[in-house]
């Protein structure tokens, strides 16, 4: 079994570069890729991001994307001076976009709400160096993304604001209508406190 402090010894860019490329090779073997992703302990940090970014990359598609890290990794190429982050920025070019556009959006938005212009201006390059996943964007985001490119010293967030209240409300609202079309439904099969309840929950009280 794989002590994970001392592998992490031997992923340091402190270490021998041949016992560096052996640990990376040893690191096929371990199962929970998770542990790879950015580590901090107390006695390493950035010093093995590269070898751990190297791990990853080495995975399959299917191993990363079972493992839900794509929204961590979107988190690694936000700042590319992060060692490993081009690493895992190439890794990322070569999965499949329509899987990565969740995390991708999830990622750049929080990026703009944080008020993050350095990362958010990385995402949005990340977004327009790859014709795929910028199509698979919204028209607002991709509006977003231009933004950014074009107007990186401004504050996008009351921009992104806005769209996540129309978002939301756009999703309150079919969920309203969805309801209303349920009792219509089995209203008949409903008793007055029943039906008294669920508008309740349609019209929000």
């Amino acid at each position: 079994m794989c002590n994970i402090d001392s592998l992490f010894d031997r992923l340091s860019i402190r270490s021998d570069e041949n016992i560096r490329e052996e640990a990376i090779k040893e690191a096929r073997g371990i199962k929970s890729i998770c542990v790879f992703l950015m580590p901090e302990t107390p006695e390493h940090g950035k010093d093995i991001w590269e070898a751990c970014a190297k791990i990853l990359a080495a995975r399959t598609d299917e191993e990363l994307l079972a493992a839900n890290i794509t929204r961590r990794l979107m988190d690694w190429v936000s700042d590319m001076s992060f060692p490993g982050s081009d690493i895992i920025e190439e890794r990322l070019r070569k999965i499949d976009p329509e899987s990565l556009v969740d995390a991708y959006t999830e990622a750049f938005e929080a990026a703009i709400l944080k008020g993050e212009k350095r990362r958010s201006g990385f995402l949005a390059e990340f977004a327009k160096d790859d014709a795929r996943l910028f199509s698979l964007l919204s028209e607002e985001h991709k509006e977003l993304v231009m933004g950014l490119l074009t107007s990186p010293e401004k504050d996008h967030r009351e921009t992104l604001i806005k769209l996540i209240n129309e978002r939301e409300g756009y999703i309150f609202e079919k969920a309203r209508l969805d309801m209303e079309n349920y009792i219509s439904k089995v209203g008949d099969n409903l008793d007055d406190a029943q039906r008294a309840f669920l508008r309740s929950l349609v019209q929000g009280n």
